[in-house]
C-alpha cells in the first residue's frame, strides 16, 4: 500500500514538471514571435524599413482592381508574412497586457490632473480613442452609429469626459478630407495643391469601419491628408505601423516612414524611426478605393509594445490650437421639406461666418450664434447629413431627412399595337413607375428601359423648381409626340407623328415651385425627349438639370402599403377581389395592383384600407402585391379558378 501511495507520487509529480517545462517553453516561443513584430533595435529615420503584413481580405467583395504585384521578400529591406493563426496570438496577448497595465493604472490613481500630461501615465493606461473628436457644451456628443443613424430621430449619445473635451482644443490632427467624386485611386494621391472637401480635428487615428470616417459623403473613393506634430516623450527607437484598407504613407519630419501606395485589403505595414525627445512633424496619407476603408497608427517605443497613437502625443497645426471645432448637438426638427427653416444647435459655429450644407447643398443662414443657427433647407437638397463650416472646420455629419423627392413621378406604358398620338394616360396601367431626375433623353439608351424603345409612352408630372422671378424660354425637344402641362395649363405642344422637332416659348415666371407635366409618345424609330431654359442672362440654353424637378408632394407623405388579406383567394379571369389592408391612399392614378405572370390594372375603387379591382387577362396563380407610388407593398398569395 505504502509503494504504491510513493509511485502515484512521484508519477503526479513529474506530471507537474512537465507542464511547467511546456508552459515555459511556450512562453519564450510567444515572446520570440513577439520579438519578430517589434524588434527593439529598429533602425533609424534616414534608413526607414517597411514591412508588410497582408491580412485575409474580408468577406465583402471588393470592386476595385487587383493590387499590383507586391514586392519580394526582402525587398527595401523589408519582410513579409501572412497573417496566421500565431499572429492573433500575439495581438490577444498584447489586448491582455494593455487589459492589464490599465487595470494597475486605475488602481494608482495614474490619471492626470486636469491639464497635466504624463507620458508614461498615458503609455500605461492603454489610451481608447473616440470615434470622432469634437466638443459640445452639454458634455454630450453623438456616436459613430447615431451619426450615422437612418432614423433621424436617433437620440443615442455618449458621455464625453471633460479631460476628453479639454484634448480635443489642444490635440489631435488636423485632417483635410477629400471627396473624388469619379474615377478611382490606385496610389497614394498628391492633393497638397487640392481644396478639400472638408477639414476637422482627429483625435487620433483609429478608424476600422467605413462608418467610423462619419463622412458626410460616401466613403467609396476618397482621401485623408493628417497634419501636425508628433511628441515624443524620450530619446530611443520607435516603431511605427499603420494598419489600412487601401494605401496610406506616414511621413515623420518629412521623411517616409510607411509606405505602402497600392491598392490592398486591409493589412499592415511597419518602419522604424530613431527619434529624440521633443516634437517632429508628422503627415499622414490616406486614400480609399471602393469596398472597406480603414486607417489605424500604432506605435512602439522604449519600454512599450504597440499601441494606438494617443490623442496627448499629436498637437494640430497652430492655426487650429485652442480653437473650439465646431459641433452639431441637434436639429429640430430632424425632418423637412425643402425652404423650411430648421435650427441647429451646438458648440463652436461662429455664428454668421458659418456655412451649412444639406447633402453638399449649401444652405441659407436666416441667424446665427455661436450655439444655435437657423438655416433654410435648400432646394437640391437630399436626405442626408448635415454639416457645419467654421473657418477652415468641419463639424461631424448630423442625419437631415428631406421629405420631398427629387425628380418627377414617372410612369411607363408599352404597347405591342403602333401609336399614333397620346394615348388615354388616366385609364391605363403603366407596366412600371420610377423617379426620373430631369427630362434628358437624347439617345435610346438614355431611357433605360426594360423592354425595346419601339411603341411605348411616358408620363412625368411634379414640379419644377424656378430659382428667380425672371424670363425663361422654354423649349421642347420631341421624336415622336410630346405636350408641355405648366401651372396647369397646356404650354407646348407637338402632337402627332414626326421627327425631332423642337417648339420655344418665353414666359415671366415668379421664383418657386410650379406643377408641370411632360407626356410622351414613341412609335418606332430614335426615341428623343428634352426640356431646356434659358434666361435673358444666360449666353445658351442648357438642359433643366436634375435638382430642380420634385415629384408630387402626396408621394412623399405615402407610407409603405400592406396586404393583410385578398377575398377571395381564389377568383376567375375578370372576377373581382377585394385587397385589404393599409396605407392604399385616396387615389386611383397612383394605385397599381401586379398579378402573378406580370400583369397588372388600376384598382376599380380605392381606400386607405382596401382595394376593389378586377383580375386582368393573363394572370396566373402565385403572390400580387400592391403599389403606391414608387411604394412597393409585401406580398399575399392569390390563384386563379377554373371556370
Amino acid at each position: 500500500m505504502e509503494r504504491t501511495a510513493r509511485r502515484a507520487a512521484w508519477t503526479l509529480a513529474a506530471l507537474f514538471v512537465a507542464l511547467g517545462v511546456t508552459w515555459i517553453a511556450q512562453t519564450f516561443d510567444d515572446d520570440a514571435r513577439i520579438a519578430e513584430v517589434a524588434p527593439p533595435d529598429a533602425p533609424a529615420a534616414a534608413d526607414a524599413r517597411d514591412e508588410e503584413i497582408p491580412i485575409a481580405p474580408r468577406r465583402r467583395e471588393r470592386r476595385h482592381a487587383a493590387p499590383g504585384p507586391s514586392e519580394p521578400p526582402g525587398a527595401n529591406g523589408s519582410e513579409s508574412r501572412p497573417i496566421s493563426d500565431v499572429t492573433v496570438m500575439e495581438q490577444r496577448r498584447f489586448d491582455e497586457q494593455s487589459r492589464l497595465l490599465a487595470e494597475e493604472a486605475v488602481r494608482a490613481n495614474l490619471r492626470p490632473a486636469a491639464g497635466a500630461v504624463d507620458p508614461k501615465t498615458v503609455l500605461a493606461r492603454d489610451w481608447v480613442p473616440a470615434t470622432e473628436s469634437l466638443p459640445a457644451t452639454d458634455g454630450r456628443r453623438p456616436n459613430t452609429a447615431a451619426a450615422r443613424d437612418p432614423d433621424p430621430s436617433s437620440e443615442r449619445v455618449q458621455a464625453e469626459d471633460p479631460e476628453t473635451a479639454e484634448l480635443a482644443k489642444t490635440h489631435g490632427l488636423r485632417g483635410d478630407y477629400y471627396d473624388y467624386l469619379a474615377g478611382s485611386i490606385t496610389d497614394v494621391p498628391d492633393v497638397t495643391t487640392l481644396p478639400p472637401s472638408f477639414s476637422r480635428i482627429d483625435l487620433s487615428l483609429d478608424f476600422d469601419t467605413d462608418q467610423s470616417f462619419a463622412l458626410p459623403f460616401g466613403p467609396d473613393t476618397f482621401a485623408v491628408r493628417w497634419t501636425g506634430f508628433l511628441r515624443v516623450p524620450e530619446d530611443g527607437d520607435y516603431r511605427f505601423t499603420c494598419g489600412s484598407d487601401d494605401g496610406a504613407r506616414i511621413k515623420i519630419d518629412g521623411t517616409a516612414v510607411v509606405d505602402h501606395a497600392a491598392l490592398r485589403p486591409y493589412g499592415e505595414s511597419s518602419g522604424a524611426a530613431k527619434l529624440t525627445a521633443g516634437t517632429h512633424a508628422i503627415e499622414v496619407v490616406f486614400y480609399e478605393n471602393y469596398g472597406y476603408a480603414s486607417c489605424r497608427l500604432w506605435w512602439d517605443g522604449p519600454g512599450w509594445k504597440r499601441r494606438i497613437v494617443a490623442p496627448e502625443f499629436l498637437t494640430p497645426p497652430a492655426e487650429f490650437v485652442n480653437v473650439t471645432p465646431p459641433h452639431i448637438a441637434s436639429i429640430a426638427p430632424p425632418s423637412g421639406f425643402v425652404e423650411d427653416e430648421v435650427t441647429i444647435r451646438g458648440a463652436g459655429l461662429k455664428g454668421a461666418a458659418s456655412r451649412v450644407t444639406f447633402h453638399g447643398v449649401p444652405a441659407k443662414i436666416v441667424s446665427a450664434t455661436a450655439d444655435r443657427i437657423v438655416a433654410r433647407v435648400p432646394v437640391g437638397a437630399a436626405s442626408g447629413d448635415v454639416v457645419v463650416q467654421a473657418g477652415a472646420i468641419s463639424s461631424l455629419p448630423r442625419r437631415f431627412e428631406v421629405k420631398n423627392l427629387l425628380g418627377l413621378y414617372a410612369e411607363y406604358f408599352k404597347f405591342d399595337a403602333e401609336l399614333r398620338d397620346y394615348p388615354d394616360f388616366d385609364h391605363l396601367a403603366p407596366f412600371f413607375v420610377r423617379l426620373d431626375p430631369n427630362v434628358d433623353f437624347l439617345e435610346d439608351d438614355l431611357w433605360d428601359l426594360p423592354y425595346d424603345s419601339d411603341v411605348f409612352a411616358a408620363r412625368h408630372t411634379g414640379f419644377l423648381y424656378v430659382p428667380a422671378d425672371d424670363d425663361y424660354r422654354i423649349t421642347l425637344g420631341s421624336d415622336d409626340g410630346a405636350r408641355v402641362k405648366l401651372d396647369g395649363k397646356a404650354y407646348l405642344d407637338m402632337p402627332g407623328l414626326h421627327p425631332y422637332t423642337e417648339q420655344s416659348r418665353t414666359t415671366h415666371l415668379a421664383a418657386g415651385f410650379h406643377p408641370i407635366e411632360v407626356i410622351f409618345f414613341e412609335n418606332y424609330g430614335a426615341a428623343r425627349l428634352a426640356l431646356y431654359w434659358q434666361r435673358p442672362s444666360e449666353p445658351t440654353r442648357s438642359v433643366i438639370p436634375a435638382g430642380f424637378f420634385y415629384a408630387p408632394r402626396e408621394l412623399s407623405d405615402l407610407p409603405t402599403p400592406a396586404v393583410a388579406s385578398v377575398a377571395p383567394k381564389a377568383a376567375e379571369i375578370h372576377g373581382d377581389v377585394e385587397i385589404k389592408g393599409s396605407g392604399f391612399g385616396a387615389n386611383e392614378r397612383l394605385v397599381r395592383v401586379v398579378f402573378p405572370g406580370d400583369v397588372w390594372v388600376r384598382p376599380t375603387t380605392v381606400d386607405d384600407d382596401r382595394i376593389r379591382v378586377r383580375v386582368p387577362y393573363g394572370a396566373e396563380s402565385g403572390d400580387l402585391f400592391v403599389e403606391v407610388g414608387i411604394q412597393r407593398s409585401n406580398r399575399a398569395a392569390f390563384a386563379v379558378a377554373t371556370p
